[in-house]
Order: C-alpha cells, then sequence, then structure tokens
C-alpha cells in the first residue's frame, strides 16, 4: 500500500474511529501516487459513488502532506462554504490533533513548519493569485448557479504552478449532482481529464487525471 494510504489507515481519526482497508481506497491512493509522481500532471478528478471515504482521505492526506511541507498553504473548498468549513472542523482538524507526537510539527514558539490549512467560501475566483501546496476539491460536482466549477478550476489551477512548473496538486472528487444541478459543468471537467487525450506539452485539457472505480 502506498505511505499515504498508510497514514490514513493506521494514524487517522475518522468518524467510526479507525478506516477499515477497502481495496477501491488502495486503488485510488495508488492512482494519487501516479499523479504526485508526474509532472505534466495537476491532480486527480475522481467520480465516486456516495460514502466511499473522499472526504476523510482527502482530508488525511491533507494532514500527511501539511506536516512533511514547510512554507506552504493547503486549502480546501466545497460546493459551499459551510461545507468547506465543516470539512476542516470535523475532519481534518480532529486528524491533525490525533496524531501522535512523533508526527506532530512543533506549533509553538519561534520554531514551525510556518505551512497553514485553510478552506475558502465557494465562489469562482476563490483562493485567486493565491499559491497551494494541495487544493482537495471536495463536491466539485454539486456547484449550482451562479458558482461555475469550470471557472474555479482555471483560476485555481494557476494557483498550483509557477511558470510553466506544476508546484501543486488538486484532489478533485465527487459524486455528480443532476446535469442542470452543477453535474453539466463537473461532466465537461470529467471528460476533459482523460488520459488518453493530450495535448502536445503531454497534458490533459484540464491538466488533471479522471479516475472512475466500478462497483
Amino acid at each position: 500500500i502506498p505511505g499515504s494510504y498508510y497514514m490514513y489507515l493506521q494514524w487517522s481519526k475518522i468518524d467510526v474511529g479507525a478506516p477499515d482497508f477497502r481495496e477501491a481506497n488502495r486503488l485510488f491512493f495508488i492512482f494519487w501516487e501516479a499523479c504526485k509522481a508526474d509532472q505534466r500532471c495537476y491532480g486527480m478528478c475522481y467520480l465516486k459513488n456516495r460514502r466511499s471515504g473522499f472526504s476523510f482521505m482527502s482530508s488525511a492526506e491533507t494532514v500527511n502532506l501539511a506536516t512533511l511541507a514547510g512554507d506552504s498553504r493547503f486549502g480546501v473548498l466545497s460546493k459551499s462554504g459551510g461545507d468547506a468549513k465543516k470539512m476542516f472542523t470535523d475532519k481534518i482538524v480532529p486528524i491533525s490533533i490525533n496524531y501522535p507526537f512523533f508526527f506532530k510539527p512543533i506549533q509553538d514558539g519561534m520554531e514551525g513548519l510556518d505551512t497553514t490549512i485553510d478552506w475558502k467560501n465557494t465562489g469562482d475566483n476563490s483562493y485567486d493569485g493565491e499559491k497551494l501546496a494541495l487544493l482537495v476539491h471536495d463536491e466539485s460536482g454539486k456547484w449550482e448557479r451562479p458558482d461555475n466549477i469550470l471557472n474555479n478550476w482555471r483560476v485555481t489551477k494557476t494557483c498550483l504552478r509557477l511558470g510553466g512548473r506544476i508546484v501543486g496538486k488538486c484532489m478533485m472528487g465527487s459524486t455528480s449532482n443532476a446535469l442542470d444541478k452543477g453535474g453539466d459543468n463537473f461532466k465537461k471537467l470529467y471528460g476533459d481529464s482523460d488520459v488518453i487525450r493530450r495535448n502536445r506539452n503531454g497534458q490533459t485539457k484540464s491538466g488533471l487525471y479522471s479516475l472512475f472505480i466500478p462497483m
């Protein structure tokens, strides 16, 4: 199993206590490792079923990577600001608090990583102009008008690069709403993330890689 999945299974406290091992989740994390390793890739676009564990897995990965990175910023977006805040307070914070001492960075005095995790209200320009090491895009298939996931991704994609170099990744996952309630835009984004179709830079149209794990 990849290291990120180990950190999720072994050290991440979720609503049922310790997570169960699931083969589908192992495949998810293997795919995520490929996205992290590929310098042409901005991250994943995961079309998921309900209760698949994406919110907890992405929260665990946020804490895992944040405890490894200095002077970095980690961001969370969801279908509403309230949902992003709830993911932060109910998932990310408890996972961080319950990490064993040997994984916890020093958080007081003059020492520390100078790394932050935060969330933003939902909008086309959320995180505009900011540099992110990781952007978690939860419930991206449920952005209803006037919010538009396609417009937001055009903005937040620039937060993950310096010049032509990709310096951050996006972990995007969602079930899909009805087409007229945000599902259509997510369907376009998922279609633009097909790893088989690439431009001359070797990138997909969206820059993301699409993932679907059948039952």
